[in-house]
């Protein structure tokens, strides 16, 4: 069996690996599940992230998960098929696991993304129950940072903007919603 080193705020956190092939470090309150080495050197960046908006989130008087597992997927095709996701999904949260499920930690940089993709998703960890969907994608989308440039969707009511945040047709279709919720929250639409 290989254990698998990695330092954390000066402590060595030992873990055996969760299969013969996966990696796995862990900090007070995330463990993230890796089965590649390449995605390894983003995990202090990973963790730094999810730490800080952890940080943010209770001071905004919201209740993350005193642990949350992220899981990066090995593949796109693994990803997809595990969560019966499109493509251009690149992470999802499961609010009964509090885990995170996302595409490759590489991939997710190369778009630059890594940060804004774990500190979204881990708000929709500690989001009320029971907000709409374009109210928790609007508010993931501003506490990331994200910077949004597709164009919102003009004259859309709130039952077709929630249906196509529930299952986009196109990328395109998927970042004009996001962009719709993202107004909608930072005009406090009723």
């Amino acid at each position: 069996m290989r254990w698998t080193p990695f330092l954390i705020s000066a402590t060595l956190v030992l873990l055996p690996p969760s299969s013969a092939q996966s990696q796995t470090a862990a900090s007070a309150h995330f463990r993230i599940q890796t089965t590649s080495s390449a995605d390894l050197k983003f995990l202090p960046r990973a963790f730094k992230a999810l730490e800080k908006a952890r940080k943010d989130l209770i001071a905004l008087k919201l209740n993350p998960p005193g642990r949350v597992t992220v899981i990066v997927h090995p593949t796109l095709e693994h990803f997809q098929k595990t969560l019966d996701a499109p493509q251009y999904e690149a992470a999802r949260a499961n609010r009964k696991r509090s885990q995170i499920d996302t595409q490759r930690f590489v991939a997710l940089e190369e778009h630059g993304g890594l940060e804004q993709t774990l500190r979204h998703e881990l708000f929709h960890l500690a989001q009320p129950e029971g907000w709409p969907r374009w109210k928790a994608e609007g508010s993931a989308v501003r506490f990331s940072g994200e910077r949004l440039t597709a164009s919102p969707i003009s004259g859309i009511s709130e039952e077709k903007l929630e249906k196509l945040l529930g299952n986009p047709p196109s990328r395109d279709l998927l970042a004009r919603a996001m962009a719709t919720a993202a107004r909608w929250v930072a005009e406090d639409h009723p």
